[in-house]
């Protein structure tokens, strides 16, 4: 078996999405009259579930951004210690300890809505969706330290600790229950654009409604910046070729982006992403992307998964079924020529595109 790790990862600006341009920090962007404050740029990035995270925001007053912005961080964080399967201590960790299989347990409001969009999604994609992949998670991750694929068996073996069946959620009580000892789950597929969600409303609910929160591929833009008509954003290509991105301006909306454009592996000829295809227990097949604008960045994110897994064609007909999404396939057939993509999309065309 030949094995060649084409392993890149691009923190800070996005695995797929780029090209935001605002003003930078401490800019003036905007004047009112003399006796009117100046509105301000401002933008602080830290590190955060294994990325950088983006905060950026127009005002008036410094210390009042400060203080947005610090709190804003704080919830952050705290979301994310709630969702990592990284962590013993997380929530998430403990939902599935030895000695709480089969039993009714209750979970955090915040961690309830996050699984009630896992159960969602599950079934809107025929369990092509699945948080419940937690161990072939790692073992995928242990395969990409060592630059060592996993072996069939392995494979197999951590298939049978994976399944959404064996998880049941009350909704009468907001209980959740495991019933399968050695299941692990990973919200890696959706919870990053939960945590920007509901960053983006702490940051509005602060009187800061002119932002933009970011991590990785994920991001969540409020009302365009003062002057403009929405945010910048481009999107890539699936692969090296020069050919130019897409331009677009959004506002008060979520983009999210899935697919090998730089996490992958290549196997035996073929281009693995590092989506895991929960059926087969194997990274989803390239070169592909998916784009998907949404109102919400939880939306954006989780749908982005889902449709790649799917496949092309298969994903565009749940992107046909959902009015509130904006999605854009790109793909290209093993055997195709460099260049010959094979591209779908819907509600693209009503975007103002970047000249």
């Amino acid at each position: 078996m030949k094995l060649n790790f084409g392993w890149r990862v691009v923190v800070g600006w996005g695995l797929m999405v780029l090209g935001i341009v605002l003003c930078a920090g401490a800019e003036v962007c905007a004047k009112g009259f003399a006796d009117e404050p100046e509105v301000v740029a401002y933008e602080v990035t830290f590190p955060s579930m294994g990325t950088l995270v983006s905060l950026k925001t127009f005002g008036t007053d410094a210390k009042s951004v400060e203080a947005a912005f610090t709190a804003t961080r704080d919830e952050i964080e705290r979301l994310a210690f709630i969702f990592t399967d990284y962590d013993e201590e997380s929530e998430t960790r403990k939902l599935t300890e030895d000695d709480r299989i089969g039993k009714w347990q209750e979970v955090s409001p915040e961690l309830w809505e996050l699984l009630t969009v896992c159960d969602e999604w599950h079934r809107l994609s025929d369990g092509a969706f699945d948080v419940s992949v937690g161990r072939l998670s790692v073992l995928w991750r242990s395969a990409r330290s060592k630059n060592r694929i996993p072996t069939t068996e392995q494979i197999h073996d951590a298939l049978q600790y994976c399944g959404w069946k064996h998880v049941e959620l009350n909704d009468s009580d907001k209980t959740v229950k495991i019933n399968l000892k050695g299941l692990r789950l990973d919200f890696g597929a959706v919870a990053k654009g939960y945590i920007l969600e509901r960053a983006y409303k702490f940051l509005a609910a602060r009187d800061f409604p002119v932002s933009l929160v970011r991590a990785g591929g994920d991001l969540r833009c409020g009302l365009a910046p003062p002057g403009r008509e929405g945010w910048r954003i481009e999107i890539e290509n699936v692969d090296d070729t020069k050919s130019e991105r897409s331009g677009y301006l959004i506002a008060n909306a979520a983009i999210s982006s899935s697919g090998d454009r730089y996490q992958f592996m290549e196997v035996d000829g073929k281009r693995l992403s590092h989506v895991i295809d929960p059926r087969t227990g194997i990274g989803v097949e390239g070169p592909m992307l998916v784009t998907v604008i949404a109102d919400t960045s939880t939306l954006a994110d989780v749908s982005d998964t889902a449709i790649c897994v799917m496949g092309h064609e298969a994903g565009m007909r749940v992107a046909e079924s959902l009015p509130d999404l904006k999605v854009r396939i790109v793909s290209r057939r093993p055997d195709a020529d460099v260049g010959k993509e094979h591209i779908s999309q819907r509600g693209f065309d009503s975007l103002v595109p970047i000249p």
